[in-house]
């Protein structure tokens, strides 16, 4: 068999493509590793805390895990998931 494509052969494109694709997707999981780790550091400079780890493993999580562990995150620590309650002054999850 001859993988032929307009007289082209497409044999050695594929480790090309493939390497690209690796390339770009290492690239996404370190721009949302490092968005993460720091939006974890403004939260902590504003005096809150990040909820389930630290911001070391919530940055080395996204590493790990990409764009899914960084909704995650982001679900987590902006959804509107606290309660003020009246009067009070304190906030409950």
């Amino acid at each position: 068999m001859n993988p032929n494509v307009s007289g082209l052969t497409v044999l050695p494109f594929i480790p090309l493509l493939m390497l690209s694709f690796w390339v770009a997707t290492l690239v996404v999981h370190v721009i949302f590793a490092f968005a993460v780790d720091n939006d974890a550091s403004r939260i902590k400079r504003t005096g809150g805390k990040t909820i389930l780890a630290g911001r070391f493993a919530w940055s080395l999580a996204t590493l790990v895990g990409g764009p899914l562990v960084a909704a995650a995150y982001w679900i987590i620590h902006h959804f509107a998931l606290t309660v003020e309650m009246p009067g009070d002054g304190r906030e409950f999850s």
